[in-house]
């Protein structure tokens, strides 16, 4: 009983120290389809890959509101998408790099 509630206890202390590794890196072209304001400083968009029609839902802008209401639904950027590598658990994670530049180049 005391090994078993040891071990638990050690998988519980190491839960989420593994590193990561990056795996791989590519740069995607993608459209907004939508713009939702959730605060002064913080909005989301969603986008969708042009080659792909792959949807990413809820990704962070991190720019003031009034530069979030000039992101143009409809318009195209190009941002990077980077999968990391979890080794010992061997699963991957995928995220998109470089959505401020939205807000901070829309007119």
């Amino acid at each position: 009983m005391r090994k078993t509630s040891v071990l638990i206890l050690a998988l519980l202390t190491l839960a989420g120290c593994e590193q990561r590794e990056q795996y791989s890196e590519r740069r995607v072209a993608m459209e907004v389809i939508n713009v939702k304001l959730t605060s002064k400083s913080n909005s989301k968009v969603d986008l969708r890959e042009l080659a792909s029609g792959q949807v990413h839902r809820g990704l962070r802008l991190s720019c003031s509101r009034s530069k979030a209401e000039r992101v143009r639904i409809g318009s195209k950027w190009e941002v990077s998408e980077i999968t990391y590598l979890y080794p010992e658990s061997r699963r991957f994670e995928t995220q998109i790099v470089g959505t401020p530049a939205i807000c901070d180049k829309s007119q």
